[in-house]
């Protein structure tokens, strides 16, 4: 440990007991521990270096991911099934990581990927193998395997854009759409 006025710096000797639990907090502070994706604060900071570089020129997609009906789950089954679905749920949206691609829980039944360097018609395209994925899922729940269904909102960034706040509201109207249409389906508009 060394001090310098108010700044002290501590140094961990690689794979020491401090240097675990340090990785642990970490690990703790920016990972959702029931589904093992980035928590809401770390994929924001995510998200938000990814708009940076769509300021400057780069193509940007998002979709938003809510799954249809979760409500019943936890009500009818109790929050360990909905758990399960969701840990289920979010391993099938791991799987489906291309590299570069940025997911994250944003709380409750709401996920969301960021795909860097992905036009609007591959967001749709990835959307919709994410979506048929989910459905194709059997999650073995109290009384047997139960389907789940998601809805997908989609879009790509631009320059009407302000902020990732404006982002994220445009992909989620259209996941609003997806759930207004009948669920279990991907909505996407361009925006430009």
């Amino acid at each position: 440990t060394i001090a310098i006025g108010e700044i002290v710096l501590k140094f961990f000797r690689r794979e020491s007991l401090e240097d675990r639990y340090h990785q642990v907090m970490v690990e703790m502070a920016s990972v959702d521990t029931l589904t093992q994706l980035p928590n809401r604060r770390i994929w924001r900071a995510d998200l938000e270096r990814a708009v940076a570089q769509a300021t400057e020129g780069a193509v940007l997609s998002l979709v938003f991911i809510d799954l249809d009906h979760f409500k019943r789950i936890n009500d009818e089954l109790g929050h360990l099934a909905g758990d399960d679905v969701l840990k289920a749920v979010a391993a099938v949206i791991r799987d489906s990581l291309a590299p570069g691609y940025l997911a994250g829980r944003l709380g409750g039944e709401e996920f969301a990927v960021v795909l860097p360097d992905v036009a609007l018609a591959q967001a749709i395209e990835y959307a919709q193998l994410l979506r048929r994925a989910i459905e194709d899922l059997r999650v073995d729940l109290p009384g047997g395997p139960r389907p789940v269904t998601t809805s997908i909102g989609a879009v790509q960034w631009h320059s009407g854009f302000q902020a990732p706040a404006d982002f994220m509201r445009a992909a989620d109207a259209e996941l609003f759409r997806a759930k207004s249409d009948g669920r279990n389906r991907v909505c996407a508009r361009e925006l430009a």
